[in-house]
C-alpha cells in the first residue's frame, strides 16, 4: 500500500496560492515547481530566485567542548564546511554549531556525531529540523535583493562563499550562509518556521522590482548539480 505524505512545509500554503505545482516524495509533499523547470532556471540565472531546501534535518551543537572539536574537524569559526555523506558543518560561535542533513538521516548523522564526540566532551547535539526553514536566494541580483533587508555586509568581498552569520531581518532573527551554486551567488536564510510565510512575502515584496520569482524543488536540484 502506498504511504500518503504527511509532512508539509511551512510554506506549503503560500507556494499553493502562488501555484506550484505539489507532488509527494517520500512522506512529504513538495513544491516541485511553478512554471516550467527551463524557466525558472532561467530565472536563477539572469536575475533572481527564491527557493526552499526541503527534506532537511538540523542538529545544534552546543557546548564549552565545541571548539576543541570542530578544529579537529577543520571547520573554522563563521564558516561552513561540507561534511560526509552530503552533510554540512555551520560553525556560528565558539560554542554553537549546526550539521545539515538530508531528513532520513538525522538520526544516524546524531549517532554518528555522538559517537565522534565521546563521552567526555562537554558538547551536546538536538535535533531542531522541525523548527527551521531555509530558503535559497539565488541569483546575479540576489545581493541587490539582501542589501535592503539584511543588517549585515554581504558584499562578496567581505563575505565570501561558506560564510555564516546570525543576523537580523524585518525584525526576524536569520541565519545567513553563502553558498554559491557553481559560478551563481547564492545565499542560504534560515529562519523560525512560525516567521517564514512572513518572510517569503517581505522578500518578494522587496524585490518585486528585480524580477525575483519563486522555483520549485526540481530547478533548485538542479542548481545544486
Amino acid at each position: 500500500m502506498t504511504r500518503e505524505p504527511v509532512a508539509q512545509s511551512a510554506l506549503h500554503h503560500l507556494h499553493v496560492a502562488h501555484g506550484a505545482h505539489m507532488e509527494a516524495r517520500g512522506v512529504w509533499q513538495i513544491s516541485a515547481r511553478f512554471t516550467s523547470v527551463a524557466a525558472e532556471l532561467n530565472a536563477a540565472r539572469s536575475a533572481l530566485a527564491i527557493g526552499e531546501r526541503t527534506r532537511v534535518g538540523v542538529l545544534d551543537i552546543v557546548g564549552a567542548g565545541l571548539a576543541e572539536f570542530a578544529s579537529r574537524i577543520g571547520v573554522q569559526d563563521s564558516m561552513a564546511a561540507a561534511g560526509q555523506h552530503g552533510s554540512r558543518w555551520y560553525r556560528l560561535t565558539r560554542s554553537q554549531a549546526r550539521v545539515v542533513v538530508s531528513h532520513e538521516h538525522i538520526d544516524g548523522a546524531r549517532a554518528a556525531l555522538e559517537k565522534e564526540i565521546g563521552e567526555n566532551a562537554c558538547v551536546h547535539a538536538t535535533d531542531i529540523s522541525s523548527g527551521l526553514t531555509t530558503l535559497v536566494v539565488v541569483g546575479p541580483r540576489s545581493l541587490d535583493l539582501l542589501v535592503r533587508l539584511v543588517r549585515i555586509d554581504l558584499e562578496p568581498h567581505s563575505f565570501e562563499n561558506k560564510r555564516v552569520a546570525l543576523t537580523g531581518a524585518v525584525g526576524i532573527p536569520l541565519q545567513i550562509v553563502r553558498w554559491d551554486r557553481g559560478d551563481l551567488l547564492a545565499y542560504e536564510l534560515t529562519v523560525g518556521r512560525d516567521v517564514a510565510e512572513y518572510f517569503v512575502d517581505s522578500l518578494l515584496h522587496a524585490g518585486e522590482d528585480l524580477g525575483v520569482r519563486l522555483i520549485g524543488a526540481d530547478a533548485l536540484a538542479q542548481l545544486e548539480s
